[in-house]
């Protein structure tokens, strides 16, 4: 699920569902902090998540994707722009077979490589997908969903 950040000053809503539940996000700018911030709401009203906006570089395609041993290693379509051997936590989408997708810890192999550990073998890629260091601004609140700011798009995106 998609929404658009408006090209304005004021203040937004959005509802995400998000483990099953249509929640309310309220973003909000603060002039204390000087910046955006989010507030995520249960149905009921009950206030979730209150935190800083966070934004995400957008997807990066994925080139090619494999499995062997427990390892997944990826090539991207681009640099990742991470030094090789540093560790990030990245959003891995969109492939096929769906075991591929989820949140992992990333290592970094190469300028546009890096590989995360599948314990089981997923299958062979019949649908590549793409990649992001990504921040879930929900994570730790929800069990399944995640939340994502995409800053180069101007988008938060509800996966799943």
């Amino acid at each position: 699920m998609i929404f658009t950040f408006p090209n304005t000053d004021q203040p937004f809503t959005f509802s995400p569902t998000l483990d099953g539940l249509v929640c309310s996000v309220e973003v909000r700018w603060l002039a204390f902090g000087r910046r955006w911030y989010i507030a995520v709401s249960d149905p009921t009203g009950n206030l979730l998540v209150n935190r800083a906006l966070v934004g995400s570089r957008s997807p990066v395609a994925l080139t090619n994707l494999t499995w062997e041993l427990g390892v997944a290693s990826a090539d991207a379509a681009e640099p990742l722009g991470l030094p090789v051997g540093s560790v990030a936590r990245a959003l891995v989408y969109g492939c096929s077979p769906g075991a591929y997708n989820g949140w992992y810890t990333v290592r970094v192999t190469g300028a546009a490589s890096f590989a995360f550990d599948i314990a089981q073998d997923p299958g062979s890629v019949v649908t590549l997908g793409s990649w992001a260091p990504a921040v879930d601004l929900v994570r730790g609140y929800f069990q399944t969903s995640s939340l994502v700011y995409w800053s180069g798009r101007a988008q938060f995106e509800a996966l799943p």
